[in-house]
């Protein structure tokens, strides 16, 4: 595989919409460039980016990082 990934590429690979990949970009989130007026992504950046992201597993919340019991209403 190239080190380089079309939004499109990125989007069938994570299960994401070319939306939410753009959005990714738009945060800054994913290190890009141009190539004759195309986006691509960095690979080294996706990777980064997808391994630092939390996982959430089935009953936990991820928003604050921490899993969080069942039946918490957060007050």
């Amino acid at each position: 595989m190239s080190d380089e990934l079309t939004v499109q590429m990125v989007a069938q690979m994570t299960g994401k919409t070319r939306q939410t990949v753009y959005n990714w970009i738009k945060a800054n989130k994913l290190k890009t460039y141009g190539v004759h007026g195309a986006t691509r992504i960095d690979l080294d950046s996706l990777t980064a980016f997808l391994n630092a992201k939390p996982v959430a597993r089935d009953g936990e919340v991820t928003t604050s990082g921490t899993p969080s019991p069942e039946g918490a209403t957060g007050l």
